[in-house]
C-alpha cells in the first residue's frame, strides 16, 4: 500500500483535502470483488485498532482492476474535512487498515436476512502516514532602500493551522534559518543565522547589505508541521556601492499538497452480538464501528 507516495498529508483550516492511496487485493477465485454487494476499502486511524481516537476515510468506493483471477489493483482517496474531523491532537502518525465484506445477496434492511451468508475480513498495520498542520511563512525586509554596508532588518511570521479554532496561529519558539544567495547564484547558502519565532510566531533579525543578492527565511518543519521555505521576489534595486540598495523583499508561498487516503464504508456497518453487520451508520465524529468476525 502507498499513501501519498510516502509523503505526509498536509491539511489547512477550511479546505477539504482529497489524497490518493493505492493498494493490491488478493482473494479467492470464487470471490467477485466487482459485485454490487461486495464492500472493499481502506482507512487510516489514530490510536489503537480496537478503539481509534480518530478515523479518516474516503467519500467514494475504490476503483479496482483485476490483475489475475485472484488479485486486483485498487485506488481510492481519503477525504479530510478539517473543520468537522480534526483537532490539533490529531497531528502526527496514523496507521492504515483494510477490510472487505461480501454480502452475498443479503440485504441490510431485511429483518429476516440469513447473516450466515455474509463474509467479512479485516487487516491491520498495512501502512503508516503522517498528518500535518499546514504552515505559512511570510517575510519582509526594510528599510527600502538601504545602502551598501548598512543594516537591513528582516521580519516575518511563522504560523500554522489550528484545527481547534479553525484559524491560523503563530508557531512559537521555532528555529527558522535566514539564508542568502548572490544575484548570479541559483542556490541559497546554508543559514547565515538561526532566528527563533517569538511567543506569537513573529520573526525578526538584522544583517548587513554587502553584495547584490536575495535573502529568504527557511523553516525546516517538525513531525506535526511541514517545512516552509519562502523565496524572495527579485529586489527592485540592488546593492551597488553607496547607491540605494534593497527594494521590497516580500513574498508568499503556496504549498502544493499531494497526499493519500482510503474509503469509509467499513464505518457504516456495525457488527451485532452475533458478529453480523447491522445497518447502523456512524457520523465522522462517532467512534466508527469496525468489522469484526465472531
Amino acid at each position: 500500500m502507498k499513501i501519498n507516495s510516502g509523503k505526509p498529508i498536509v491539511v489547512g483550516t477550511t479546505n477539504k483535502v482529497s489524497v490518493p492511496v493505492t493498494y493490491s487485493v488478493k482473494h479467492a477465485a470464487s470471490v467477485d470483488i466487482t459485485a454490487d454487494d461486495f464492500i472493499l476499502g481502506v482507512e487510516i486511524y489514530r490510536g489503537s485498532y480496537d478503539q481509534p481516537a480518530n478515523l479518516l476515510f474516503g467519500d467514494y468506493v475504490p476503483s479496482c482492476t483485476e490483475t489475475s483471477s485472484t488479485a486486483a489493483s485498487c485506488k481510492s482517496t481519503i477525504d479530510v474535512y478539517p473543520q468537522d474531523e480534526l483537532l490539533n491532537e490529531d497531528a502526527g502518525t496514523w496507521k492504515a487498515d483494510g477490510y472487505a465484506v461480501a454480502l452475498n445477496g443479503v440485504h441490510l434492511d431485511d429483518e429476516n436476512a440469513d447473516w450466515s451468508k455474509v463474509g467479512a475480513v479485516g487487516q491491520d498495520a498495512l501502512a503508516t502516514t503522517k498528518l500535518q498542520r499546514y504552515s505559512r511563512l511570510t517575510v519582509n525586509a526594510s528599510p527600502e532602500p538601504v545602502k551598501k554596508g548598512k543594516t537591513i532588518t528582516v521580519t516575518g511570521l511563522l504560523s500554522r493551522a489550528n484545527w481547534d479554532t479553525g484559524k491560523y496561529a503563530g508557531y512559537t519558539v521555532q528555529p527558522v534559518g535566514l539564508q542568502f544567495r548572490t544575484k548570479s547564484a541559483s542556490t541559497y547558502t546554508s543559514s547565515l543565522k538561526t532566528v527563533k519565532s517569538d511567543s506569537t510566531g513573529n520573526l525578526k533579525t538584522t544583517t548587513t547589505a554587502t553584495v547584490d543578492g536575495y535573502f529568504r527565511y527557511n523553516f525546516a518543519g517538525t513531525s506535526t508541521t511541514p517545512a516552509r521555505p519562502v523565496a524572495f521576489a527579485p529586489a527592485k534595486s540592488l546593492v551597488r556601492g553607496a547607491q540605494p540598495a534593497w527594494g521590497s523583499l516580500e513574498a508568499h508561498c503556496t504549498w502544493v499538497l499531494s497526499a493519500a487516503g482510503c474509503w469509509w464504508l467499513r464505518s457504516q456497518y456495525l457488527f451485532g452480538s452475533h458478529g453480523l453487520p447491522g445497518a447502523s451508520r456512524c457520523s465522522r465524529h462517532d467512534d466508527a464501528a469496525r468489522i469484526q468476525q465472531s
